[in-house]
């Protein structure tokens, strides 16, 4: 029943995807992409392949959010010394965890998140008032933020900083991080100078140009042709109604299919080398279930599309045909 659920309250979804015009605001969903890219990030991180399994867990979780991408996404940034996403994403999943009832994956997460927080690296920068505008590595760092410890992922970071009547000054910040055993990671302080990079000069006045236009010639523009009539046939009400269904089984059948996806990515969070655990497998047997039940709602909704687009090119056209009658120019 809740796979059912889940598969009808995509239905929105999916003809939302058939009028782009009223999506523009939506962020694009492709879960079949998301689920692709989590697999192949899978077998890498299996093979210790960590900084090639990042980007695509990065490119499946913004595809399709799910918590078991992010709980390995964390993992994997960890794995590659960027400890502050790490922290951050183990952070975002206990949150998600904690909205979707998972308290164990919860407790996991926030346990993680914690013992990252000693290794944490964190950048201070102290910036007078003549700085108008301070960036962080592209970033717009607002002036209460200015001198807090942002927690930050060890590397090169660029800070610009920008004052009316100064050139910009653009500084290069090393961070170095720490290991496991190596203790806590020392704040990284740095002091932006009042006169930035030096005084410019005062600008010059911008040159005063005049444009003449000359007048548009008046002109007697054609009318518009007559609009056809429309016809509308038994054939047009068929095509209709049948990729209406066709569209209305698409969206049960990537219900179905987002179902399954979410619950073997849930089930592989389970498992591990050695084997899955009993709800792991249970998870599994879910999965396949809802992938079946997507697969004949999909092959079914497909065919309906298929026969509604027969019908309407099929059934005479709604327009009579009709030359557009000749009207003149006059020009003065």
């Amino acid at each position: 029943m809740n796979a059912l659920r889940r598969a009808y309250a995509c239905i929105p979804l999916i003809l939302s995807c058939a009028a782009p015009a009223y999506a523009g605001d939506t962020p694009a969903r492709d879960p079949m992409a998301a689920e692709a890219a989590f697999s192949d990030a899978r077998s890498l991180m299996k093979e210790g392949r960590f900084e090639e399994a990042c980007p695509k867990l990065e490119t499946s979780h913004r595809l399709d959010p799910a918590l078991g991408t992010l709980l390995n996404l964390a993992e994997c940034f960890v794995r590659t010394g960027r400890t502050a996403s790490g922290w951050l994403n183990y952070r975002e999943a206990a949150a998600m965890a904690l909205r979707q009832g998972e308290t164990k994956r919860e407790a996991i997460a926030r346990e993680r998140a914690r013992g990252l927080e000693p290794r944490l690296c964190r950048l201070v920068v102290h910036a007078p008032d003549s700085v108008e505008e301070l960036r962080r590595d592209g970033v717009l760092v607002r002036r209460e933020d200015r001198d807090q410890g942002v927690p930050i992922d060890p590397g090169t970071h660029v800070l610009e900083a920008t004052g009316r009547g100064f050139a910009p000054l653009v500084v290069h910040v090393e961070i170095v991080g720490v290991g496991p055993t190596e203790g806590a990671c020392k704040p990284v302080v740095v002091d932006v100078p009042a006169e930035l990079g030096g005084s410019l000069p005062e600008p010059e006045p911008p040159p005063v140009s005049i444009e003449i236009v000359p007048p548009v010639s008046a002109r007697r523009e054609p009318a518009a042709p007559p609009q056809a009539s429309p016809r509308w046939t038994l054939p047009h009400t068929l095509s209709v109604v049948a990729a209406g269904a066709g569209l209305v089984a698409l969206g049960v059948g990537a219900g179905f299919a987002l179902d399954a996806r979410a619950t073997e990515r849930d089930a592989d969070g389970l498992c591990r080398a050695e084997g899955c655990t009993l709800e792991g497998r249970d998870r599994h047997a879910d999965a396949g279930r809802s992938a079946d039940m997507a697969t004949m709602s999909i092959i079914a909704g497909a065919v309906f599309v298929v026969t509604g687009a027969v019908l309407w090119l099929t059934a005479p056209s709604l327009h009579r045909s009709s030359a557009p009658p000749k009207t003149a120019a006059w020009h003065f």
